[in-house]
């Protein structure tokens, strides 16, 4: 009797051993598939993981971001939900559901995940970079300033950090600060034309024109068609009365943006520079017809 006892006790711990195998098995191929960008079918997997044990809480939390990937909010919030609930300790689905939270512009619950994610987890740098990330989103500068610096303190080599604090310096017009966080992206990430561009309107702003230029022809360089860097390029040649040169850009930015009312504005105001009076007011017209709020003051001086 003894023997048939053992003999089932055995079989049971076999039995549940596989059991609990099974339930990792697909787990892990399902982190698998979404490591591959398969997102359906590393759902499908952890589906058969939470069937087989439904208290992995990180199966929860890897079938939420899964979901998100496909756009499925409603079953990413559910599974976050109870991936909490089995492990309200779990910083990472705090971090997951606040950032849903603020794609839904539910900021205050959103607030509220990510503040709770830096109390379970206070030297994580992400809680205090996505808080942030938000106050920058709702302009609460300071507020977002404060929680940057304090994710910096925690991760020093993350170019995206450095970028959004500058551009939050920039907000509060900190301007020589912010030149000085684009430099730092720079230095991480070489190939950054966002940063190169941003540092070029910044040193546009504090009167450094050639440093600007620079900046934006590094920029345009990278990204050929990115508008903004040849309009920052064109104002800070118009600064040096490199007026040529300035609508040469303006131009190109309305080939690349036809309906661009500010290219237009900018154009006239350079080809009435050159002495080309008819093509600079036919452009200010242009642009007043797209609704620049100055073009028509440019008009009634120059074209009438």
């Amino acid at each position: 009797m003894k023997t048939i006892i053992t003999s089932f006790v055995l079989i049971i711990f076999i039995c549940g051993t596989l059991f609990a195998q099974t339930a990792k098995d697909y787990y892990e191929r399902g982190k698998e598939k979404s490591r591959i960008g398969k997102y359906k079918e590393a759902i499908l997997e952890y589906d058969k993981s939470i069937k087989i044990n439904s208290s992995i809480g990180s199966a929860y939390r890897n079938r939420a971001f899964a979901k998100s990937q496909i756009g499925n909010i409603k079953g990413a919030l559910e599974d976050y939900n109870n991936a909490i609930k089995n492990d309200p300790k779990d910083h990472i689905s705090f971090l997951g559901r606040g950032s849903l939270f603020t794609k839904q512009k539910k900021y205050d619950s959103a607030i509220k995940d990510f503040t709770e994610a830096i109390q379970l987890h206070p030297s994580s740098y992400l809680g205090y970079y996505l808080r942030g990330n938000l106050y920058l989103e709702l302009e609460r500068f300071k507020e977002a300033l404060l929680d940057y610096n304090k994710a910096l303190l925690l991760n020093s080599s993350d170019p995206e950090i450095y970028f959004d604090r500058a551009n939050t310096k920039l907000a509060l017009n900190d301007i020589h600060s912010a030149i000085t966080d684009f430099s730092r992206v720079i230095e991480l990430n070489p190939k950054d034309a966002l940063a190169y561009r941003n540092r070029g309107i910044a040193k546009y702003s504090v009167g450094d024109y050639k440093g600007a230029i620079e900046d934006n022809n590094i920029s345009i360089k990278i990204t050929p068609n990115d508008t903004k860097s040849y309009t920052c390029r064109g104002l800070a040649k118009t600064k040096l009365n490199d007026f040529q040169g300035a609508l040469d850009d303006f131009s190109k930015v309305i080939k690349l943006e036809p309906n661009n009312s500010e290219a237009y504005y900018n154009k006239g105001i350079a080809e009435i520079i050159l002495g080309q009076n008819q093509k600079g007011c036919q452009d200010l017209k242009k642009a007043k017809a797209l609704g620049h709020d100055r073009a028509d003051e440019m008009i009634i001086r120059f074209c009438e």
